[in-house]
């Protein structure tokens, strides 16, 4: 569980521990951008670099299936991607497995064309395989990948090639009343390696692609029925309905608590649909309501105070990706 996710959790249970309203707790999806954006309308290139001894062997699967699934997963990610660019992959003649240096990044990118090249120098892939008995009746296996990727990003008008390295471990369990029974419990060899693939191009993919990230909110349920109300229509993703009454609650109330609920939620409304200014007034008025209410600095505030900086960050991301005219993915 990811820190930010563990963080809303535990504001969940000290705002119910301390108050007598309900909480929801919600996931969706946001954009975020890339660390490299990939300029122009020409193809991407992306060149295997990989030497032959930079895979460990895989138990009984050949090394080169793993390279091969690996820069396979990389190449399906771009052509999958918002990019509209074609997608190239060429093979070096001698591989080196080692980062593109300057003078060499100058050469390859007058070979290729002025074009974005994606170079991946390494895949490194160790395995763990161990078992042991949790007592005398019952054991417990597990498989490991310790995996590590190396690219260099080799972008027109850049200064000089970009290196980055992307770690990653995964992890299967098994478990049966016998040694041999809790190690053919686990996934199948090559099923573990796909998945261990995917998710470290996924992380690869990172560096020069926007991606999805799912995060956490929670919002306020009241015994006000008009607050009941709303969170029927939110879970039913009735979302502009729910929205409507949260609002009007807002400006027909005088109590402060429930003002700020109101506009706390309609701040995740606002989220939602990518009008993070908006939500970022919303979530301000929510904390103005909160501290107005308490006269000491509770579970309330810190929330509000935290997703109102969650949110700027969203702010600064929107702008990069609307700069850039790649913002954002359909809505799912």
């Amino acid at each position: 569980m990811d820190k930010i996710k563990y963080y809303i959790l535990a504001t969940v249970i000290m705002i119910t521990s301390v108050s007598c309203s309900s909480l929801r707790y919600v996931e969706y999806d946001i954009v975020r951008p890339p660390q490299i954006l990939l300029p122009g309308a020409e193809p991407i290139a992306v060149v295997y670099n990989v030497k032959d001894t930079a895979v460990s062997e895989i138990e009984t699967l050949p090394t080169d299936t793993v390279r091969g699934i690996f820069f396979g997963m990389m190449m399906t990610s771009l052509k999958n991607s918002i990019y509209s660019q074609a997608v190239e992959s060429y093979m070096m003649d001698t591989p080196t497995g080692k980062a593109i240096e300057e003078d060499h990044a100058e050469i390859l990118a007058e070979y290729l064309g002025r074009k974005s090249i994606i170079t991946l120098n390494e895949l490194a892939v160790s395995p763990e395989l161990f078992a042991d008995t949790l007592d005398s009746d019952w054991y417990l296996s597990t498989r490991r990948y310790i995996l590590r990727a190396n690219i260099t990003m080799i972008i027109p008008e850049s200064n000089g090639p970009m290196t980055y390295t992307v770690n990653d471990t995964l992890t299967w369990q098994g478990s049966g009343y016998s040694l041999e029974e809790a190690i053919t419990s686990l996934p199948e060899q090559r099923e573990t390696i796909a998945e261990a693939m995917v998710a470290l191009s996924n992380k690869v993919s990172e560096i020069y692609l926007p991606y999805r990230e799912k995060v956490g909110r929670i919002y306020f349920v009241s015994i006000y029925p008009l607050m009941r109300k709303a969170d029927k229509y939110w879970k039913e993703e009735k979302y502009d309905e729910a929205s409507y009454l949260w609002e009007y609650v807002f400006e027909n109330t005088t109590n402060k608590a429930l003002q700020g609920k109101a506009a706390a939620n309609m701040a995740i409304y606002e989220e939602l649909n990518d009008r993070y200014e908006s939500a970022i007034m919303w979530a301000r008025m929510a904390f103005a309501l909160f501290s107005k209410k308490h006269n000491f600095y509770d579970s309330h505030i810190a929330y509000m105070s935290d997703y109102i900086h969650q949110l700027k960050i969203r702010v600064k991301e929107k702008s990069m990706l609307d700069k850039n005219s790649i913002y954002a993915f359909p809505k799912q």
